[in-house]
């Protein structure tokens, strides 16, 4: 029931563009459904849900008055705002940035397909599940420790690692969500506020791994300087032809999401999540990590007009054992990190 809910399209011409739903599956179990679309929440709206959810299950049981303050400032101000400054200098700044990074041609990812690819995209996908435990995700984290880096650029450097496998090319541009609240009035309002950022690479196969996450972190750390110029905006500036079968700049995106702080217990009731992935993107592959603490676990959407499940599961394994190898020896030249099982 819940897939079916979440395959449901939601009717944008009015609201709400949210659904809830409580199942019961006995005294003392049920499943809460939650699903909202992308033009009014974000990543980080799960975490303010968590928390209210929490504090104000427990003043409710309590007969306490709910603990949150008004908002100083809620979503309508922040849009204001936003339509303001895109009428400002620094928006023309942060596109000559784009425009300096994104120069020369811009190669679609050409990743070995099972299928032709249509002429236009149908949109439909479907998702594998990636689990990486938490021996595998503390030994990356030291590995980004050594090149001063975060746990969040050494998987992007892997995956990039793994599409300049996978497709031969070293000009890889990875599609990366920055979450765009800058200022501590808006860390407690939900809403859409994330922009999606082109973080091109440029690989080099014989370069150490440690070495290209360096360079992800430089890549990474001036793209997060130039959050703000809405990529629709970008894709209009720089003119980047229109291909219906395939989405412009970018057709692979990277997330990480820390959850070890949300509030996983209100009062005497425990809970845990359960994700539901849905079966629409417009990438060709793309993963998207919650690290815990049991470790990491994901899912990696790819686009069903092209790909076979197999030959995502084989993509999935090819990435766990990349993983594997940069544990064994994170010096290791890119170009020969193991991607098969040993």
């Amino acid at each position: 029931m819940a897939a079916a809910l979440t395959a449901e399209p939601f009717d944008l011409g009015g609201a709400p563009l949210f659904r809830v739903r409580m199942f019961r599956l006995g005294d003392e179990e049920h499943v809460f459904y939650f699903m909202t679309h992308h033009l009014i929440w974000d990543g980080w709206s799960f975490d303010l849900l968590y928390q209210e959810m929490g504090g104000n299950y427990d003043a409710l049981r309590a007969g306490r008055p709910a603990p949150f303050p008004e908002l100083a400032v809620d979503y309508g101000d922040f849009s204001a705002w936003h339509q303001q400054w895109l009428q400002g200098e620094e928006l023309a700044s942060q596109l000559e940035h784009w425009k300096a990074k994104l120069a020369g041609p811009l190669t679609p990812l050409d990743l070995p397909l099972d299928r032709p690819r249509p002429a236009v995209a149908s949109g439909n996908s479907s998702n594998d599940w990636i689990a990486i435990d938490k021996p595998l995700a503390d030994a990356l984290g030291e590995v980004a420790r050594e090149a001063g880096a975060t746990l969040f650029m050494t998987l992007l450097a892997a995956y990039v690692s793994l599409l300049h496998r996978l497709s031969g090319q070293q000009d890889i541009v990875v599609g990366v969500p920055v979450r765009n609240r800058d200022s501590a009035e808006l860390e407690a309002v939900m809403g859409f506020f994330v922009n999606m950022l082109p973080l091109r690479v440029r690989v080099d196969p014989a370069q150490p791994f440690i070495d290209l996450v360096h360079q992800v972190r430089g890549v990474v750390m001036d793209a997060f300087a130039c959050p703000d110029v809405p990529f629709e905006h970008l894709v209009r500036e720089l003119g980047v032809p229109r291909d219906p079968s395939r989405q412009p700049i970018y057709q692979a995106t990277f997330s990480f999401q820390d959850v070890r702080l949300r509030n996983r217990d209100w009062g005497d009731l425990r809970h845990k999540n359960v994700p539901i992935y849905q079966r629409a993107s417009g990438d060709d592959l793309a993963i998207g990590f919650l690290m815990h603490d049991q470790g990491l676990s994901g899912g990696m959407l790819f686009n069903a007009d092209v790909f076979e499940p197999a030959t995502v599961a084989r993509i999935r394994d090819a990435f766990t054992a990349l993983l594997q190898s940069v544990r064994s020896d994170p010096r290791s030249p890119v170009g020969k990190l193991r991607i098969a099982a040993s």
